[in-house]
C-alpha cells in the first residue's frame, strides 16, 4: 500500500511493502521498519494466501489463537478470533459469517493502552468476482476520529510496480487523471 500525504511529488507519504514500512519525508526516507498492517491482512491478504499465512501473522502480531467464539454485529452473525465473549479490549478482529468478509478490528490503541482503537470495514460492493469495503471508520476510545470513503472503485486497474519500490518512491507515482 502506497499513502501519499498531500501531492505525491511532494515525495511524503509511507510505502506498506511485504510486512514493512518506509516512511518518506521530501523524497527522501526517514525510517524503515517491520510492520504488517492487519488490515491489508485481514482485509485483502486473507483471500489470496493460505490460511496457515494469515494465522501465523495474526499470531505474530500478539492475537490469540486460542479465543474464538461467535456474536453478532451490525444485525449480521460474525466469528470473533481473539477474544473471549463480553470482550472488547483485547485484541481482536470479526469476520462476518455468511460471506466471511473482515468487519472489524479492535487493539489497544498503540499511543494510549488505556484506549481501545475499534477499526470497521464496511459498506461492502461486489467487485468482479470479490467484494470491497467502500467504507473504512476509525473510533478511538469510543469517537469516530477518521473515515475513508471510496467510490468509482475499478478491478485489475495496473500499476507500474516502481510506485511500490522505496529507491523510485519520489520519481513514480500514480495519480487518478
Amino acid at each position: 500500500m502506497r499513502i501519499d500525504i498531500g501531492l505525491p511529488s511532494d515525495g511524503n507519504g509511507y510505502l506498506l511493502v511485504d510486512g514493512n514500512v518506509s516512511i518518506f519525508q521530501k523524497g527522501e526516507v526517514k525510517a524503515t521498519r517491520k510492520q504488517q498492517n492487519m488490515l491489508l491482512v485481514l482485509g485483502f491478504d486473507v483471500y489470496a494466501q493460505p490460511p496457515e499465512a494469515t494465522l501465523t501473522i495474526a499470531k505474530e502480531e500478539g492475537f490469540d489463537a486460542s479465543k474464538f467464539h461467535e456474536d453478532s454485529w451490525e444485525g449480521k452473525p460474525v466469528y470473533v478470533f481473539g477474544a473471549e465473549q463480553g470482550d472488547l479490549k483485547s485484541k481482536q478482529f470479526w469476520i462476518e459469517k455468511d460471506r466471511l468478509l473482515f468487519v472489524r478490528l479492535i487493539e489497544p490503541n498503540p499511543a494510549d493502552a488505556a484506549k481501545t482503537q475499534d477499526i470497521r470495514f464496511a459498506n461492502y460492493r461486489p467487485l468482479g468476482k470479490a467484494w470491497i469495503a467502500a467504507l473504512v471508520e476509525v473510533y478511538d476510545g469510543g469517537k469516530k476520529v477518521f473515515s475513508e470513503e471510496y467510490s468509482d472503485i475499478h478491478k485489475n486497474v495496473k500499476l507500474d510496480p516502481a510506485v511500490f519500490d522505496a529507491k523510485q518512491y519520489n520519481t513514480k507515482y500514480w495519480e487518478k487523471p
